[in-house]
């Protein structure tokens, strides 16, 4: 799996041939990462354009606040995981 989002980002797998990939494997993903479960599916959700996903990512991030100075990495990295996938859903143009 690493190496096909590898061959995708450098051009060397078409985006149809990485979004079927994704989808066959995106079980597998998502247990490979149970504390990052709505990350990872917001992730995929994203590259695949599936708006249904997109929005129930939205619908579950929405209000969520910024960490307290004193929160723990875990909890930061979280937070900007999030923002940086919708910034890559608004960056797509939908």
């Amino acid at each position: 799996m690493y190496r096909s989002h590898l061959a995708y980002k450098e051009g060397r797998m078409e985006r149809a041939e990485y979004q079927q990939m994704l989808q066959k494997n995106k079980a597998v993903i998502v247990k490979l990462f149970p504390e990052h479960v709505l990350e990872v599916t917001g992730y995929i959700a994203v590259l695949q354009r599936d708006e249904r996903e997109i929005l129930e990512f939205y619908q579950k991030t929405e209000g969520m606040p910024m960490p307290d100075v004193t929160a723990g990495i875990e909890e930061v990295e979280r937070y900007l995981l999030i923002q940086y996938i919708k910034y890559l859903y608004t960056k797509k143009g939908r």
